[in-house]
């Protein structure tokens, strides 16, 4: 897939291909995205993004994973940021760990 999606918050935004992708998984825990398709505005994330918006505007696919709002969803987001930083292979052991526990005690909910 030849698409940039960008993480904001909670959301994904799909900038490349707005209109073309039909289906995205959920990148923290691989549920089934909904979907806002062909929106004529931007996600506005700064001062260059708002301005862009005067010149250019563009249409995008907004994605949200159905469990954002969902506790255990949100500390697999930090773990998983976290992750990102750690250095130590033993430590990354354990995280990956953590994370395989929280997506296996929530796999009922992951669709």
């Amino acid at each position: 897939m030849n698409s940039t999606w960008r993480r904001s918050g909670l959301k994904y935004t799909c900038k490349k291909e707005a209109g073309r992708i039909q289906e995205h998984e959920c990148p923290e825990c691989g549920s089934r995205c909904e979907v806002e398709k062909d929106i004529a505005r931007p996600p506005i994330t700064g001062f260059a993004s708002a301005m862009s918006w005067h010149s250019v505007p563009k249409i995008y696919d907004l994605f949200f994973c159905p469990n954002n709002e969902k506790a255990w969803h949100q500390n697999l987001m930090a773990i998983r940021e976290e992750l990102s930083e750690i250095v130590s292979p033993s430590l990354r052991t354990l995280i990956i760990e953590d994370i395989a526990t929280i997506l296996i005690r929530h796999k009922e909910e992951i669709k």
